[in-house]
């Protein structure tokens, strides 16, 4: 983290090289894939068999991503000991034993590389993802296979930050609450449109391409829409107290996609800029989660 972030952290995990190799065996023994993990009963069958194979020590690694998964920031970063090569398969066994694999037809991956990030692009804004969903995506995993030379460290706004920088606008915390957003959906549900509040109880939902999306289909809510939007981005721009994390080769990122607002940080041009991220992305807990609503 970097010495401006907040005074919360993720939990730290570490994983064993005996643990990271009897994954990695299991997963080529299994004969999986990024194609195999589309089927639900694939990844079923790949979380109980890694408790069967891998054991008590697997079960100890997925014990305490659950408990920072439950605890505020609802984060946490998980390393190979001793350090080495990025493993897809820890990625996969992480993400299996946290949720179910979601794979949308605008990403058609459930092992889906992130490499190409536009200067300016979306990524760079505080948003969830998801937010184009009928049913978003609990939580996010980030796989660095190639940190770049220089930035491009992830950033989280925890929600215990967030609503403390947002309550001190009484104005904009009614209407973040109180008014329903058209999100546009962009998956497979066929649902058309999702009419819900940037923060409800259960989580947040943000983008702000999906406002303009939304203020685009329904012009006559359009400048409640933008107006909104704006003083949610300058509230944005005010608020400090998140999250830098900067990934190293190997090191996985899981947080609670609803429990907080993440953006990619800057990176600059040329070679130096160029990094390589595998996202999965999860809904469904495999866990009874012990957490209380939003307020």
């Amino acid at each position: 983290m970097t010495p401006q972030a907040s005074h919360l952290s993720p939990a730290l995990v570490a994983v064993d090289a005996e643990t990271v190799g009897g994954i990695e065996r299991l997963w080529s023994t299994l004969g999986l894939s990024d194609t195999a993990l589309k089927d639900p009963q694939r990844q079923k069958a790949w979380r109980h068999r890694l408790y069967d194979t891998v054991g008590e020590p697997w079960e100890q690694v997925v014990r305490q991503v659950r408990e920072g998964l439950d605890t505020e920031p609802h984060a946490a970063v998980i390393t190979s000991h001793p350090p080495r090569q990025a493993s897809v398969p820890l990625l996969a066994a992480l993400s299996a034993a946290l949720g179910a694999l979601v794979v949308p037809q605008t990403m058609g991956q459930t092992l889906h590389v992130l490499r190409l990030h536009a200067p300016d692009g979306a990524d760079t804004r505080w948003h969830t993802d998801g937010a184009g969903w009928a049913r978003q995506n609990d939580f996010t995993c980030l796989l660095c296979i190639k940190p770049a030379q220089e930035g491009g460290a992830t950033e989280l706004l925890p929600w215990a930050v967030l609503r403390s920088a947002l309550a001190r606008d009484p104005d904009l915390w009614r209407r973040l609450w109180g008014t329903d957003v058209p999100w546009i959906l962009d998956d497979e549900s066929g649902a058309g449109t999702a009419f819900t509040p940037i923060v409800t109880s259960e989580g947040l939902r943000y983008l702000r391409e999906q406002i303009e999306s939304a203020a685009a289909a329904f012009p006559h809510l359009a400048h409640d829409l933008h107006d909104l939007d704006d003083s949610l981005h300058q509230a944005l721009l005010s608020t400090t107290g998140h999250l830098a994390l900067r990934l190293t080769e190997g090191k996985v990122l899981v947080f609670d996609n609803r429990r907080s607002l993440h953006r990619r940080g800057p990176l600059p041009e040329g070679n130096a800029g160029e990094r390589t991220l595998v996202r999965t992305r999860l809904t469904n807990p495999t866990w009874s989660r012990n957490l209380n609503d939003l307020d």
